[in-house]
């Protein structure tokens, strides 16, 4: 069990989790700042292993959307055997890991993996979003550009997974197999045109009719009445009441939640616009989305004024999006509801439950949050001294470019 240090050090830790722990944006967490000099370090298995239950986790979640495909279920059938012969060539690197000490040892190996990991993601992400008519939106509605059309989009993906599997053969030694089945370019490319097809004739059977284009319903009036029709065709038991995220003028630049996100860093962002994009997806179930609206109360980021009563519910309520997203496995919103339970914000004080959201966030591949619970562990600072894990997180924080953690490193002589 982890114990309670001295109130010093809950005043300590208090210092190094507000210094630290707000330095990390979501889907920023792993980019080593400018001008930091990333030692070379020594690697092992246990620096790989989390990213390798990375990919079959991806890989499984591929599998359940493919299930639940509502629509593309070709595209998302060729990637998800893609996804699949990638689980299990990594799946034996865990097995032999002992006959890959070599491959291991060698940090230069360390970003080869991480970005293969990172195109399994991607790929994940893609198959959530055109598996369901909400998502195929993304790719669909007037307002989007070309290059984020779904065809191109699956055709990058492809050639990303293909570049980051070669160079980790590369690194492999050619041990590493991915066996392309014949004529595999042939059935990538039927497979998009195919559903893209069937995507484009359901939205003409409804759209139209009329040879004048005044009289023809515009594109909201289309998904309206196609998100409509889904819901028929679902079972009772999956209907759920929702509302489609249908543009409207004033959110027609910010369409979807990463849009959103890219305006809430942008110097002169409009945070309005992003923050009620990130209140509809959230209303539509996005864990990203509900973890931003979860931001915004607690850092109050439109600038309204609020009484002191006000201010206590919206903390209340943000630990609550903190909370359900953690749960989610949101590694930004674990390190934040850490925060609210260390400190007591719109939560009851719990220190051991804090540490335990910690190590989660850490284990899901934040860098602060490594940091963060390795120099509490290696200095004893809120929980029972071990030096040994300490230094474990500290290890894999600096791999990742995190500057205080490579900087700890040096200083405490941590071998790296």
């Amino acid at each position: 069990m982890v114990g309670i240090g001295p109130s010093n050090q809950h005043h300590e830790v208090n210092q190094q989790l507000n210094e630290f722990e707000w330095s990390s944006e979501l889907n920023n967490t792993d980019v080593p700042m400018e001008g930091v000099e990333v030692p070379i370090i020594r690697t092992d298995f246990t620096i790989f292993s989390p990213l390798i239950k990375e990919v079959q986790k991806y890989a499984d979640k591929i599998g359940d959307s493919y299930e639940k495909a509502e629509h593309n279920r070709r595209v998302c059938s060729v990637l998800l055997k893609r996804a699949n012969s990638a689980a299990v060539e990594v799946k034996s690197l865990r097995q032999l890991k002992k006959d890959y000490n070599w491959f291991f040892e060698n940090s230069s190996n360390y970003p080869i993996f991480q970005g293969f990991v990172k195109v399994i993601e991607k790929i994940q992400n893609f198959v959530n979003n055109v598996s369901q008519l909400q998502g195929v939106m993304k790719y669909f509605n007037e307002y989007r550009t070309p290059e984020f059309s779904m065809d191109r989009k699956f055709d990058s993906l492809i050639v990303e997974f293909e570049k980051s599997t070669e160079e980790l053969i590369i690194a492999l030694q050619n041990r590493f197999v991915f066996v392309k089945p014949k004529g595999q370019n042939v059935e990538d490319n039927e497979a998009i045109n195919l559903d893209m097809r069937d995507i484009q004739k359901y939205i003409e059977t409804i759209a139209a009719t009329s040879y004048e284009p005044s009289d023809r319903p515009t594109l909201k009036d289309i998904f309206t009445e196609l998100f409509d029709l889904s819901k028929k065709n679902l079972p009772a038991t999956q209907r759920q009441s929702v509302n489609l995220p249908i543009p409207t003028p004033i959110l027609s630049s910010v369409q979807i939640v990463q849009d959103a996100i890219t305006i809430h860093k942008s110097r002169n962002g409009d945070r309005k616009s992003a923050y009620q994009i990130f209140c509809k997806y959230a209303d539509l179930g996005d864990s990203t989305a509900k973890y931003w609206v979860g931001y915004y109360l607690y850092y109050n980021c439109l600038n309204e004024q609020r009484t002191s009563e006000q201010h206590r519910v919206a903390i209340i309520r943000a630990a609550r999006f903190f909370k359900e997203t953690a749960d989610m496995d949101l590694p930004e919103a674990q390190l934040r509801y850490g925060h609210c339970l260390w400190k007591g914000e719109g939560v009851e004080k719990n220190v051991i439950e804090a540490v335990a959201y910690f190590e989660k966030s850490a284990d899901n591949g934040n860098s602060t949050a490594m940091y963060n619970v390795g120099n509490m562990y290696y200095n004893g600072n809120g929980v029972i001294q071990n030096i040994e894990k300490g230094a474990y997180y500290l290890r894999l924080a600096a791999l990742k470019g995190q500057p205080k953690a490579i900087d700890m490193c040096k200083r405490c002589r941590i071998s790296l």
